[in-house]
């Protein structure tokens, strides 16, 4: 069950990482700039920070791996 969560999350996460993503691509290929853009920036600097910080492997990775998941 919690190993379903972690699964869950970190679906979630990861959506919500690339549309923030495709966001800012989309603000880009307009040519213009909002607060959302910036915000959307924001999250995908912290989670490149976090990656990066963990050795470029995702965190959630050794938790599913402690949980069972092989």
């Amino acid at each position: 069950m919690v190993l379903k969560a972690v699964k869950a999350f970190h679906t979630l996460a990861w959506f919500t990482i690339e549309a923030c993503m495709v966001y800012i691509l989309y603000s880009g290929i307009r040519g213009q700039s909002d607060r959302r853009a910036g915000l959307a920036a924001s999250v995908v600097a912290g989670e490149t920070l976090v990656f990066a910080a963990n050795g470029f492997r995702c965190p959630l990775t050794a938790v599913a791996r402690n949980l069972g998941n092989c």
